[in-house]
């Protein structure tokens, strides 16, 4: 499935028409949009989709974005950090406290820093 998905991707124009066939494609199953393996190079495409379909769409799927900040060089890490902030308050807390929860312990200090600068920013956004 991953050619045929990478094909899939690569030919959404980011139109909405685009975006529902390529939703229709994966039987509407947003998780395969997040970071999908062997697709790297599609990944900022594949957050540019997620944020075209909205919060509540991926809602179901919110601590695996925020697991896409374990590294802010990854591609689409910066439009998927932009998409959270864009996510309700307390819902965001929530999700928050229990993503930084993971990476303490993970023991992954780079996305526990990337974590609290996305609450930086979050709270400078108040």
């Amino acid at each position: 499935m991953n050619n045929e998905l990478k094909k899939q991707i690569e030919r959404c124009k980011l139109t909405d028409v685009d975006i529902q066939n390529l939703l229709r494609y994966i039987n509407y199953d947003a998780k395969l949009l997040i970071q999908p393996p062997d697709l790297k190079p599609q990944w900022d495409k594949c957050a540019k989709i997620i944020t075209k379909i909205g919060y509540q769409a991926i809602k179901p799927l919110s601590i695996e974005l925020f697991e896409w900040l374990q590294d802010m060089n990854w591609p689409g890490a910066l439009t998927i950090r932009s998409f959270l902030l864009t996510i309700p308050k307390d819902e965001f807390d929530q999700l928050y406290c229990t993503a930084f929860n993971i990476a303490l312990e993970r023991g992954d200090d780079d996305w526990a820093y990337n974590l609290k600068l996305l609450l930086k920013l979050r709270n400078s956004q108040s």
